[in-house]
């Protein structure tokens, strides 16, 4: 009878103790888990901490481009354009053959002599264009 009783105790005591190490070992991989977390959370926030360092530079590089943009005159550049001698150029009395995309103005009559002519664009604005990239005055990137 004694036996039979301490049979059952140490059957019970055995199921409490198998019971416990699942306990524990569930713990334990919770412990794992929450430090490799942790770690997880330290090392994003000093990724955060770069990126925001990074565009902390980014912000004031743009400021002082912007800053730089801003003192820049376009309207002297451009007016220096319009005195160059190279780019005036008498109107055509005639629309250029074989082209049909040529953009044209009005015939006008010219005062001096009373003869009609025509003005084309598509040269002059080639000629524009060039001349606005030799000089740094090129379309912003």
């Amino acid at each position: 009878r004694e036996r039979s009783a301490w049979g059952e105790e140490r059957a019970t005591l055995d199921a409490d103790l198998a019971q416990a190490r699942a306990e524990l070992a569930k713990r334990r991989l919770a412990a794992i888990e929450l430090e490799t977390l942790v770690q997880e959370k330290e090392a994003l926030a000093a990724q955060n901490q770069l990126l925001c360092g990074a565009l902390d530079e980014l912000k004031a590089t743009v400021d002082e481009l912007t800053r730089q943009d801003e003192r820049r005159n376009p309207m002297a550049a451009l007016s220096s354009i319009d005195d160059d001698p190279d780019l005036k150029i008498s109107p055509r009395t005639s629309p250029p053959l074989g082209s049909v995309s040529v953009i044209t103005r009005p015939p006008s009559i010219d005062r001096s002599s009373g003869e009609r002519t025509i003005a084309t664009y598509a040269g002059r604005r080639a000629d524009v264009a060039q001349l606005a990239e030799a000089r740094g005055l090129g379309p912003r990137q």
